[in-house]
């Protein structure tokens, strides 16, 4: 007998009838739905990155074969997923998420300490 599941994104009813699979882009790892870190495509294992997501600040490491952020991004991890964000005082502007970046995280100098004007 089959019940009727509604589950949270990015969880998606799986073959088992619980909640056990992921909407795309998102991978079931150690009983999670969970994005790889910067991954756009990896080995099956998950441990090492053939591709890295641009879009989200990634660059491939040859070093390590993973992602790391791009130069003036820092890695984070949220409950869904690794990020880069923003590196904030650091005096490298990112276009894309600061409006100035004056090298500190003092305010009332020019730029504050969220690298807003």
């Amino acid at each position: 007998m089959y019940t009727c599941t509604l589950c949270e994104q990015p969880y998606l009813v799986g073959s088992s009838g619980l909640c056990d699979e992921c909407i795309t882009g998102f991978e079931y790892i150690d009983g999670l739905c969970t994005k790889p870190s910067g991954c756009i495509n990896s080995l099956p294992d998950y441990t090492k990155c053939l591709a890295c997501s641009s879009k989200y600040h990634f660059v491939y490491s040859p070093t390590s074969n993973l992602c790391v952020c791009e130069t003036g991004y820092k890695l984070i991890s949220t409950v869904k997923a690794k990020v880069c964000v923003a590196q904030c005082g650091n005096g490298i502007l990112s276009l894309t998420d600061e409006e100035c970046d004056d090298g500190n995280t003092q305010n009332n100098d020019g730029c504050d300490q969220s690298c807003k004007s």
